[in-house]
Order: C-alpha cells, then structure tokens, then sequence
C-alpha cells in the first residue's frame, strides 16, 4: 500500500486499504488519522466530480463505518490477545465489555464462555453459553462448549470422591476408625447417589 501512495498520494483507495492494515494490526490511532484523511479525499473528489457517484459515495459509507466499528474492534482486539497470553480473567473482562456493547453478538458471548471456563469458572461460563445457546440454538460448537462444562463437573465430582476414599485409607493407617468409617461412609452416599451421565440425560428427556 505504501509503493502505492508513494506512485499516487493522493488515491483514497490506497490510504483506505491501508486504514484497514492498521486497524487488523490494532494501531487504532493510526488507523483513525488515516480514515480521517481517506474521508477529505473523498469528499474532494465528490466535489469535482458527479456528487452521486456511486464508487465514490460506497466508499465514503465504508469509511463512516470502518470509523463507528473502532471502539468495538479494539475491545475484541484486546480480548484476543488476552486470550493468546492465557490471562483468562483480562480475557474475560474484556469479552463482557464487549457482550455489553453487543449483547446479541454470540461469538463474543461463545469467547466470553470459554474464558470463564479456562479460568475456572464453571459457572459464569455456562452462564455466557445458555446465552449464545438461546440466540444459536443449532449452533454445533455452542452445544459442545455446553457438553465439556458438564463433563469437567462430572470428572472434578468424581475427583473429589477419590479424595475423599483417600483420606479414608489415611484415617486408617492412622488408627482413626471412627472417623474412617463416618467419612466412608459420607463417600459411598455420594458415590451411589450421584446421577450417572446416562440417567442425567434421561432427567432431561
């Protein structure tokens, strides 16, 4: 785009062509300063030309929205990278405020889900995919994401009664029968009054 500007400078095609470099490498300031300048041209070769120039007055609108969908483009931006560095809870600040400006937007509330789950935080997720659910009902990934919240409570369910048939054994080696068996006993309620995968999905039927 640049060899382009330096052969015709004063080409809005080009400077819009590179607007839009800038704003996919997130230099918003650039990006902005450029847009501007793209919107004078534009309104210059309006002016000398036919003022009902179709080319011309497309431009001028993708330049009006290119401009209006900035703020929005920079929080996503910014989400994404979170995101790639693994801070989930940026991550997920950032694809709330994004869902808050653009409540209907389901790949943002699809982000928003996933980041809350890589955080730890089963619940916010499941909440941001009902969500997207609601809006996407047949979307296959959304109904995925919804599967693994529910497969990670089951193995973390399961997990904690290990832990708690370990500690048993430990209470044991210890000479704690007591204790042992009241705990054992707690184990084995949970163990066999937890609902299978299989009857859960009956439960809904």
């Amino acid at each position: 785009y640049k060899e382009a500007l330096e052969l015709y400078p004063t080409d809005p095609i080009s400077h819009l062509n590179l607007a839009i470099a800038f704003l996919q490498q997130g230099k918003w300031e650039e990006a902005e300063t450029k847009l501007e300048y793209v919107d004078e041209l534009l309104d210059v070769y309006l002016s000398v030309d036919d003022p009902s120039n179709p080319f011309f007055s497309e431009q001028k609108q993708t330049v009006q929205s290119l401009k209006s969908t900035i703020p929005v483009q920079k929080i996503a931006f910014e989400a994404n990278k979170a995101m790639e560095a693994r801070d989930y809870e940026q991550a997920a600040a950032k694809y709330a405020e994004l869902v808050e400006v653009q409540p209907e937007n389901v790949n943002a509330l699809y982000m928003l889900a996933g980041a809350h789950i890589k955080g730890g935080n089963l619940d916010e997720g499941e909440k941001a995919i009902d969500k997207a659910l609601a809006l996407a009902p047949n979307e296959a990934d959304f109904k995925n994401l919804k599967s693994q919240i529910e497969n990670i409570r089951e193995t973390r369910a399961r997990n904690a009664e290990r832990v708690k048939v370990a500690g048993v054994q430990q209470l044991n080696k210890e000479g704690n029968y007591e204790e042992a068996i009241t705990r054992g006993e707690a184990a084995l309620c949970l163990l066999y009054t937890s609902p299978s995968p299989r009857d859960r999905t009956r439960s809904r039927m």
